[in-house]
């Protein structure tokens, strides 16, 4: 997207997707009203991660940074 509208890449934030979309959290599903199907670091399938950014939108790194789950410090 950046190289075909000549533009700065933006990063994207993979937290997001690792906090937000985990099945069986109930704190997702009362924030959603569903659960996402997906399983944070143990995986999950793409077209899951896709509709929850269409649905709930999409974060950029700088606003919602990614942060180890061994350290728990921001990377």
């Amino acid at each position: 997207m950046a190289r075909k509208n000549n533009a700065t890449p933006v990063r994207l934030s993979e937290q997001q997707l690792v906090d937000c979309t985990l099945t069986n959290n109930e704190f997702n599903r009362n924030e959603f009203g569903k659960t996402y199907g997906l399983w944070g670091c143990d995986g999950g399938w793409m077209n899951y991660a896709w509709r929850f950014q269409k649905e709930q939108g999409v974060m950029t790194d700088a606003s919602y940074p990614y942060t180890s789950g061994g350290t728990g410090k921001e990377t």
